[in-house]
């Protein structure tokens, strides 16, 4: 049986997973109003900036101070892990899954991904 925290742990990322997938969907044009900007471009080089995502209509370091406070209580340490380990998922996670999308429309480019460092994200 799983753990309380784990059960907790597991429904924070699967909120956070919708959340991001939702708004992953939503395009921002600062210019022209479709892709034919890259009409016959074979490459593309995409960034993620997570710097204004919100969870739990917050902001993402509050909400990561809180969770990590309320993890470590029960468990001392793992508050800290989750909190790294929510960032790395941002680095190797999110990226790849946020492209699909785009991949699936536009078969002949090819994108190559990069991600915008926050404060409270590693390096």
């Amino acid at each position: 049986m799983l753990h309380r925290s784990a059960l907790r742990l597991l429904l924070v990322s699967a909120i956070l997973l919708f959340t991001v997938s939702t708004y992953a969907q939503k395009i921002s044009w600062s210019s022209g109003e479709d892709f034919a900007f890259i009409q016959g471009i074979s490459k593309l080089n995409v960034e993620y900036d997570f710097s204004q995502m919100t969870v739990a209509e917050g902001t993402e370091s509050a909400f990561l101070e809180e969770r990590k406070t309320e993890i470590n209580k029960d468990k001392p340490g793992e508050g800290d892990e989750f909190v790294t380990t929510w960032n790395q998922a941002k680095i190797t996670k999110y990226p790849k899954h946020l492209k699909r999308p785009s991949t699936k429309n536009l078969k002949r480019v090819m994108f190559k991904s990069a991600v915008v460092q926050m404060p409270n994200t590693p390096s």
